[in-house]
């Protein structure tokens, strides 16, 4: 945390991928500070965190994210869900701090928020809906209604670009939910745009081939998600990899390194990552080259495609 005057920033606690928080009336934070983790308390000063969220991993949850502390500071609202299918699975939850009684107050939605003015608002599909709510009671009266459509939105992230103030105030960024139908296009150091003829679709993290033909690129199609090539010289498209993403080039051009979720029965602890290294014309089975338990991605190939340089 840092003063809004200015001054030095205080580091309160180590974390992973955080993904929200909020500040409680006593000065401490409730945050997510892991993706596939529930919520933990972080005192105003600093030190070991307290878990106070644990997903139903039962229930096919492993991530609870964007907490607000309600009225009161005795119980938080967050979202729930699965990160391999967030948006399909996400709920909007309340949950109490004291005897940790947990209720799901919509399904289908996320980014849930509560208004000084009583009401409960989510997002779903690129619109934001507002129900009334007593954040005492918990109790949903009514049905939802759509109150702002095209509000900007991480479907697979359950996040949505929105905020309000305590007085009324409301401001959103607008836009097509992320995930939307995207085109490939060429941009020349001139600044003009070619658009390519591959077919518009939800793609991520082009990388070019050194060769400047081919480009790797992260799509979802139908909901299963992977690494394309596209040749745009000769405007064909092939699956590479049924999983994967951040791929890297090797100087050749021949290989591509990239991340992938190792699956729980090859793994020694459960639920894993791991680089994985696959040849560039799909003649082979990605074959496994480090795994751990912590996020590992690659970053960049030696020129003689001997060594790896990778993040963790």
């Amino acid at each position: 945390k840092i003063a809004v005057t200015g001054g030095s920033a205080v580091v309160l606690c180590d974390s992973g991928t955080p993904l929200g928080g909020s500040w409680a009336e006593d000065g401490s934070i409730v945050a997510a500070l892991h993706s596939n983790e529930g919520i933990w308390r972080i005192a105003s000063g600093g030190g070991p965190p307290v878990r106070v969220t644990e997903p139903d991993r039962a229930g096919g949850e492993n991530s609870h994210r964007w907490p607000q502390i309600l009225p009161g500071g005795e119980a938080i609202l967050f979202t729930a869900g699965n990160v391999t299918a967030f948006e399909e699975t996400a709920s909007v939850v309340v949950q109490s701090l004291t005897n940790h009684r947990r209720k799901t107050l919509w399904r289908g939605g996320y980014y849930g928020r509560y208004l000084a003015s009583g009401h409960l608002v989510y997002v779903q599909q690129d619109a934001l809906y507002a129900v009334r709510f007593d954040s005492t009671s918990w109790k949903v009266e009514g049905k939802p209604v759509a109150v702002v459509n095209g509000v900007a939105s991480l479907p697979a992230w359950g996040a949505a670009q929105f905020d309000f103030s305590s007085t009324g105030t409301f401001i959103f960024a607008g836009g097509k939910p992320a995930g939307s139908a995207l085109s490939l296009v060429w941009l020349d150091s001139a600044g003009k745009l070619q658009p390519l003829r591959a077919p518009p679709g939800n793609y991520h993290a082009p990388r070019l081939a050194p060769d400047g033909k081919r480009v790797i690129v992260w799509r979802n199609e139908g909901g299963s998600s992977g690494l394309w090539l596209y040749d745009w010289s000769r405007d064909i498209m092939n699956r590479l990899t049924v999983a994967g993403v951040v791929p890297v080039w090797s100087a050749g051009g021949t290989h591509l390194a990239f991340t992938s979720r190792s699956d729980p029965g090859r793994s020694a602890h459960g639920q894993a990552y791991e680089i994985q290294w696959v040849r560039a014309d799909g003649s082979n089975a990605p074959r496994r080259l480090v795994q751990s338990r912590n996020r590992q991605y690659p970053f960049s190939m030696s020129p003689d495609g001997k060594t790896l340089a990778f993040v963790e």
